[in-house]
């Protein structure tokens, strides 16, 4: 039997949509793992469906609801993610078809095959030609988000400096570079973003999606999923459809360094903004426990990881490469 959940916001979602969905069959179940999102698996009209009401406050992190709608729509009509069912804007609120599947893990993620099932689905939405409301720009959100922590009294951490010079560097080196021209990006590549129903996988979460640099996208599921160089080169493979040459490299760098100064920036804005009896663990207030968690990655700007040191070794040297492949193009 469904627990039942009072809430008075996901009541009126319910009651606005049952016209269009049907009505209401038995109780509605929270599901797991949402952060910047509440997520309610309901049952009406004999389908199941995701109610995704967003977090307090995560308008802060720069989330665009409507941009969310855009992006997993278009991505649904590719077969990478769920339907959407309806959409409601105010309170803003996307519902979507449910799918029994599981989530995966990075292991998983790093296994030959689905890096390349990922790689084909990244490139698909990178080259759908779907124009989003909403620019993702990695640098310039995390000069925001710094800002907002500062605004709000944080006091951020000391590392930070050396990952703005670091931030910039990349910024100038492929700035102006067709193949960093933007096109919609899902921005957000956690392992439990990930889910597969038996036959495929499908990507779900749409809330950072933008108009940014691919690269972003690439970077962030090569760090955050762990990837190796070795699984770097077949993600990179499949996604471009030949063996990266040094420059592609360098450029999925240019992905993960800007990742790293985001997420870290990202966990001084939640700092400051968890202060207070609602910052406890658990809490929806702000989604802490991810990005204070994605705030670990500080200390690899500056010293490396040990499973990354080896594909972080001759940075300089396909620096320079890249710079020269830019100047070039």
């Amino acid at each position: 039997m469904h627990e039942e959940i009072l809430i008075p916001e996901l009541t009126d979602v319910v009651a606005r949509v049952a016209p269009l969905l049907g009505p209401r069959e038995g109780g509605v179940a929270p599901l797991d793992g949402g952060i910047t999102n509440r997520n309610f698996k309901v049952t009406m009209g004999g389908c199941d469906y995701v109610i995704r009401l967003p977090g307090k406050d995560t308008n802060l992190l720069g989330i665009d609801r409507e941009t969310q709608r855009i992006a997993n729509t278009a991505a649904a009509e590719l077969g990478i993610a769920p339907r959407v069912a309806a959409f409601l804007e105010s309170p803003p609120c996307l519902i979507t078809f449910f799918i029994s599947g599981r989530e995966m893990t990075a292991a998983e993620l790093r296994e030959p095959e689905t890096l390349g099932e990922v790689a084909r689905a990244l490139r698909a939405f990178h080259d759908s030609g779907t124009e989003l409301p909403t620019a993702f720009d990695s640098f310039r959100i995390a000069e925001e988000y710094a800002q907002t922590a500062t605004d709000r009294g944080a006091s951020l951490p000391g590392e930070l400096s050396a990952a703005r010079d670091r931030a910039k560097a990349i910024e100038r080196t492929v700035q102006g570079h067709p193949e960093h021209r933007p096109v919609p990006c899902h921005d957000d590549l956690l392992s439990a973003n990930f889910l597969h129903d038996g036959e495929r996988l499908m990507i779900v979460d749409w809330e950072y999606a933008g108009m940014g640099d691919r690269y972003f996208d690439l970077g962030n599921f090569s760090v955050n999923n762990d990837l190796t160089e070795a699984d770097e080169d077949v993600f990179l493979s499949e996604y471009f459809g030949e063996p990266p040459d040094g420059r592609r490299r360098v450029r999925g760098g240019a992905g993960l360094g800007a990742l790293l100064s985001h997420r870290v920036r990202a966990r001084a804005l939640v700092r400051a903004l968890g202060r207070g009896p609602d910052s406890r663990r658990g809490s929806r207030r702000l989604p802490g426990d991810r990005l204070a968690a994605a705030g670990e990655g500080l200390p690899r700007v500056g010293r490396g990881h040990h499973s990354r040191r080896h594909a972080l070794r001759g940075r300089g040297r396909l620096l320079r490469e890249a710079r020269q492949g830019v100047h070039r193009a």
